[in-house]
């Protein structure tokens, strides 16, 4: 990653793509399922 990513996103790949955003997380960066 070479650029600034979206906060509270997961980011993956070379180029690197967003994977999912608006993610909630919990303690300890925990993923809260809401889906």
């Amino acid at each position: 990653v070479t650029k600034d990513v979206p906060s509270h996103s997961i980011v993956a790949g070379n180029p690197a793509k967003v994977i999912k955003s608006n993610i909630q997380t919990k303690a300890y960066g925990m993923l809260i399922d809401n889906e």
